[in-house]
Parts: C-alpha cells; sequence; structure tokens
C-alpha cells in the first residue's frame, strides 16, 4: 500500500478491510531475536515466545498513510482462499511471556511503521 501511495497509486487490497492481524517491522523482529539470544538462560521459562508489535486491518493501515497522502485510495477485493486464510489466523499474539522473561519491548507501533515505510519507498523511486 505505501508503495502506491508515494507513486500516487490506488491499490487493490487481496483482504477485507476489517481482516485484523498480527504485525512486525522487521526491525523489530531483528531486535526481539537478538535481546533473546541475549537474555540470561535462567531468565527463559519456555523454549519458544511469540513476539508481537501491533495488529492493524488494511483500512486502519490505509488511514495511517492517508495523514500523509490524504487522496489515497484503497479498493477491497478479498480473493477468498486468502482471506480464508487470514481469517484463521490469531487476531493478536501474547507476547507477555518475552515481554516479562526478557524485557521485550517494540519499537515500532503502526504510526512509526507508516513513517519509515515512506522514507524507505521514497529513497526506491
Amino acid at each position: 500500500m505505501v508503495l502506491n501511495a508515494v507513486r500516487g497509486e490506488p491499490f487493490v487490497s487481496n483482504l477485507g478491510p476489517d481482516t485484523r492481524l498480527p504485525m512486525m517491522y522487521l526491525p523489530d523482529c531483528t531486535s526481539a531475536t537478538c535481546g533473546m539470544l541475549k537474555a540470561p538462560a535462567d531468565k527463559l521459562r519456555i523454549r519458544t515466545y511469540n513476539v508481537t508489535a501491533m495488529s492493524f486491518t488494511p483500512d486502519e493501515y490505509a488511514a495511517e498513510i492517508r495523514r500523509h497522502y490524504p487522496d489515497f485510495k484503497v479498493e477491497y477485493k478479498p480473493i477468498p482462499h486468502i482471506q480464508a486464510i487470514a481469517d484463521s489466523w490469531p487476531k493478536v499474539f501474547d507476547d507477555s511471556g518475552a515481554r516479562t522473561d526478557w524485557g521485550w519491548k517494540h519499537k515500532y507501533g503502526l504510526t512509526e511503521l507508516i513513517s519509515e515505510m515512506i522514507k524507505v519507498a521514497k529513497r526506491g523511486l
């Protein structure tokens, strides 16, 4: 979506506007992985942790983009098999174990994510 907005083009979403999914910006993912690897072994109660940063819908994502590009347009044309997969996923992940055991904390929320992605998209044009 961001690249289309930066280019001044509309976007066609393969998901419905209210499909909520957990998301994370890659730098946060890298930070979480390094944080777990650096954590003292006696702090890790389990071997596998969920980590997350935010959950949002395509409509919320587009609304945040519109704060930068007010004329950005999105058309929702869900593809049934893709929508079915997305609908089967959790809406949020519980990462309280990671936050408690080794202090996981994300840096990027939706606002920060969109701002960073716009910067990256502009550099690529």
